[in-house]
């Protein structure tokens, strides 16, 4: 990346909200960042209740039942900490070692079983009936960690990225995004 484009790219990224200020370090000095959000979600629900309504009609739009509903919660913090430090090497290199560990959300498991009944149509048959999903889903989390090291020339820039992207699809792309980059940092090695 030219110095120009890493100028364009950040004059960009300054015009979002969600993008902190510019970081600077000094030779051997740690320097760490982080892009963090509050994920809350149920550990405990309240099981379901049938109370004894008799028999259900088909289509009567009649549902005696509460399903499994949440009733306590814990909030976790989905992130990517980074931490950068950099040391003066001979011929006016900087080696930049950096440790990226990231907590990512993703997806959900859903341990709940539909509420279901027997009921009777309107000919008088034996159906059975959902009357609720019944849903009791559970966030999984991913950790990964990423440590290595670079040696740049004065005034080169290391870009990194949240890598949430797909490998080859179908229609021979290299990459299809799943979704927007969730973390960025843009590192400017200089000496001042």
């Amino acid at each position: 990346m030219t110095p120009q484009q890493a100028a364009d790219l950040l004059g960009r990224l300054n015009r979002q909200p969600n993008f902190s200020a510019v970081i600077t370090g000094q030779p051997g000095q740690t320097k760490k960042l982080t892009n963090k959000k509050d994920f809350v979600y149920p550990t405990e629900w309240t099981p379901s209740q049938f109370p004894n309504t008799g028999s259900i009609v088909a289509g009567s739009g009649v549902f005696p039942v509460t399903p499994t509903t949440p009733k306590s919660f814990i909030t976790t913090q989905v992130d990517t900490p980074t931490s950068f430090t950099g040391q003066k090497s001979p011929g006016g290199f900087v080696d930049l070692e950096f440790e990226l560990n990231r907590k990512a959300f993703l997806g959900f498991i859903n341990y709940g079983k539909p509420i279901t009944t027997d009921a009777t149509d309107w000919l008088g048959r034996k159906v059975s009936i959902i009357i609720s999903e019944n849903r009791m889903e559970k966030p999984v989390f991913g950790d990964d960690e990423i440590n290595s090291s670079y040696m740049l020339a004065e005034g080169n820039y290391l870009i990194l990225r949240n890598p949430d992207v797909e490998p080859v699809n179908s229609k021979g792309l290299p990459f299809q995004e799943t979704r927007p980059p969730g973390f960025i940092a843009v590192i400017r090695v200089a000496s001042r």
